[in-house]
């Protein structure tokens, strides 16, 4: 564990599955934000309430989705450091071997001590560029059978979960890199949202106070 400016950093290089529970079970991450909200099909408030209360850390088993969706991570995070406005200009750059900005992976939990009960694993951080500081790249592939969920624009739960990222992180942008269908990618762009992270704050620190 260390901390860079003002943030806290614990390394997960290395770090065994049931260390990696066990830290899990010692706040809220970015992604069960939107489990307390009500804003995910997946799981409700109250089931995650009792696995936060549970003993032991049980266990983690990698379903062939989860093995692809990691696997897939990789090569969308590649394809993003090509991406410029919409897919035409991103393969005209990728074939052209023209990256126009770069990400790196952060092998750690990140909290800030103002917010302990919560913390963010991000996919990518994005690196500084232009007139821009760090930012939060979060990825995620979308198949066909989820494309109904994604008809009003880009569900409640993943908006919150962006939203923790840059309220932990303290940075002021984020960006969410979607492939849809193995075919299309799209990058949406995020800023922080007063309203979201005020319900954030109020919700999750009701939440653990709770599970204390």
């Amino acid at each position: 564990m260390k901390a860079t400016n003002n943030l806290i950093y614990t390394s997960t290089v290395g770090m065994a599955d049931e260390d990696w529970l066990r830290f899990r079970k010692r706040g809220i991450g970015a992604s069960e934000v939107g489990y307390i909200m009500g804003l995910s099909p997946y799981k409700s408030n109250v089931e995650l309430f009792y696995e936060k209360l549970a003993q032991g850390v049980g266990m983690n088993v990698e379903t062939v989705p989860t093995f692809m969706g990691k696997y897939m991570e990789n090569v969308i995070a590649d394809l993003w450091q090509y991406w410029e406005d919409d897919q035409i200009k991103m393969q005209e750059n990728y074939n052209a071997g023209r990256k126009v900005r770069t990400m790196q992976r952060v092998n750690a939990y990140i909290q800030n001590p103002k917010y302990p009960h919560l913390f963010a694993s991000l996919d990518r951080r994005i690196n500084k560029y232009g007139k821009r500081g760090n930012g939060c790249l979060e990825i995620k592939t979308l198949g066909g059978y989820e494309a109904d969920k994604w008809e009003a624009g880009v569900p409640p739960s993943h908006i919150v979960q962006v939203n923790t990222q840059m309220l932990v992180t303290g940075w002021k942008y984020a960006e969410l890199a979607i492939l849809e269908d193995g075919r299309y990618l799209n990058v949406y762009p995020f800023k922080p949202h007063k309203g979201i992270t005020r319900a954030i704050i109020e919700q999750t620190t009701d939440f653990w106070q709770r599970v204390e």
